[in-house]
């Protein structure tokens, strides 16, 4: 991919470096930064073992002419931001530091006014749900009808989004946001440019907000980038110059790229008035004490990406095509079974897809929980896996697996295998983490009643509520659940406790 600038220029990082260089005493703030805090103290070597004294360094408080202002930046942050939004395809790119829960809060506050109407794919992460409440949007949720019960990944039905959107455009009433999971933990994305084309022929004056916060590498690559959030965005761009919309997206980019935890991007495509208001928000809503660490390491990973994308991400599709044809053709994984695609709609294939660096295995005939072939992976193995069900369990692949990494786990899941089948390893009732049993059993039983739910009811991993506020019982939902509590995964209860106070805005379809 070509750039008219140089993407391995890292203005941050390398001011960075040279004020780690000099001996700088502040009498401003941060303790920590050198060090100087511990130089007695009985914990340091704690300190030096979890972080090491070039850390120390990096964490600096300097602003204005030795620096930037962080929260209003005129120079090297500034120019950094310009080239991400060049390597990303942006018209603006802003750094986050506290998450992409922070990014979603942004979003939303610079893309909804109180009362708005918004179209929202329920399977977003947990901060679109919050941040929708708390914006006091009219929110119609576009459900995951077609589920795979393995790996409890979905997808919603496009039909019905593009006959949503039109009828709220004939009452006179139209959506101000759709919002859309781009891609999904289980690796479920859809093909955006021909449901935004849809869209934008019914009614403009729109925006479109993409959560990306597993694919920040998309634009980066052939096989993903028309399917990225600002590819099609540019595209639209130019097949409809006459429409009126933006597109935005936030990435998670700790999760895909080479930064610290909390890195997020904010990616815009659209007017400069909309730019403002995402500058404007982030000044009002953004920590004014942000990690420089952290900060730096957005940009690093804005040049890596930007320098070695393809070739990363064409690393990362040969480890899982390798894990792949192994799980299918290895006698010591006969036990083994990859979860198919059938949970796709057949009139859907056009819109949806599934990446194919996400691998659910399914291990059911082995006849124990995937909970204890994950425990058993990491304290015998080292081998860390995240989500699983009560059948299969999910590989994540992602750039920093390499083909070493994958022999590990395959290793370790031959040898539980082995020892399953040699009685060496019994099923174990699965166990369930609830904050709170009395609010979970009032769910259950609002959901036998076929009441109206008013709470989120959020399976951590991922942070995607299976019920929100305002949804009415149905038989299947009661089941998911009871499914989800089988599996061993930890249910998080959020009330809502304005859902007694005023009229309830949440609508499920």
């Amino acid at each position: 991919m070509s750039n008219t600038i140089d993407q391995s220029v890292t203005p941050i990082a390398d001011t960075l470096i040279q004020l780690t260089e000099r001996e700088i005493v502040s009498f401003h703030a941060l303790p920590i930064s050198q060090g100087r805090s511990l130089t007695d103290s009985p914990i340091r070597d704690k300190y030096n073992a979890l972080f090491g004294q070039e850390y120390f360094k990096t964490e600096v408080t300097y602003s204005g002419k030795v620096f930037d202002s962080p929260i209003l930046p005129r120079r090297i942050i500034k120019e950094s931001m310009a080239m991400t939004a060049k390597a990303f395809g942006a018209k603006s790119s802003l750094y986050i530091t506290m998450g992409t829960t922070m990014a979603n809060y942004i979003a939303l506050r610079s893309l909804l006014n109180e009362g708005d109407r918004a179209l929202v794919d329920k399977t977003c992460h947990q901060s679109i749900h919050f941040g929708m409440q708390s914006n006091k949007a009219e929110v119609t949720y576009l459900p995951g009808e077609f589920v795979c019960k393995g790996m409890s990944r979905s997808h919603f039905s496009v039909t019905r989004l593009i006959e949503e959107y039109r009828k709220a455009y004939e009452s006179g009433r139209p959506f101000s946001l759709v919002v859309i999971n781009g891609s999904s933990y289980e690796g479920v994305t859809y093909d955006i440019k021909r449901i935004f084309r849809e869209c934008l022929e019914i009614h403009d004056n729109v925006s479109f907000l993409v959560d990306e916060a597993w694919s920040a590498f998309g634009f980066f690559h052939p096989r993903y980038r028309p399917f990225s959030a600002m590819q099609v965005a540019a595209e639209l761009a130019e097949e409809m110059p006459d429409k009126n919309f933006t597109v935005v997206t936030s990435q998670s980019a700790h999760k895909s790229l080479s930064c610290l935890r909390q890195a997020s991007f904010i990616h815009i495509y659209g007017p400069q008035d909309a730019v403002r208001r995402f500058e404007t928000n982030k000044f009002m809503m953004h920590t004014t004490s942000p990690s420089y660490p952290i900060l730096v390491s957005l940009e690093l990973g804005r040049a890596q990406i930007a320098l070695e994308g393809e070739g990363m991400v064409d690393k990362a599709l040969l480890v899982a095509d390798s894990l792949r044809e192994r799980i299918l053709n290895d006698e010591r994984l006969s036990q083994y079974a990859l979860v198919d695609d059938s949970f796709i709609a057949d009139d859907m294939r056009e819109y949806v897809q599934l990446d194919p660096l996400r691998i659910p295995v399914d291990m059911s005939k082995l006849g124990v929980s995937p909970k204890m072939f994950k425990d058993f992976a990491f304290h015998e193995h080292g081998v860390y896996i995240n989500r699983h069900t009560h059948t299969a369990f999910l590989i994540n692949v992602h750039l920093g697996v390499r083909p070493e990494h994958a022999d590990k786990l395959l290793n370790a899941m031959i040898d539980f295998q082995q020892r399953v089948l040699a009685g060496d390893v019994q099923n174990e009732s699965a166990e369930w983490i609830q904050n709170d049993l009395a609010e979970y059993y009032e769910v259950k039983e609002k959901l036998k009643n076929g009441e109206v739910i008013d709470s989120f009811v959020i399976p951590y991993p991922p942070g995607v509520p299976v019920l929100v506020p305002g949804e009415v019982s149905d038989p299947s939902l009661l089941q998911d659940l009871q499914e989800i509590e089988s599996s061993g995964v930890d249910i998080i209860i959020v009330k809502d406790e304005r859902m007694a106070k005023r009229e309830t805005r949440s609508v499920s379809l």
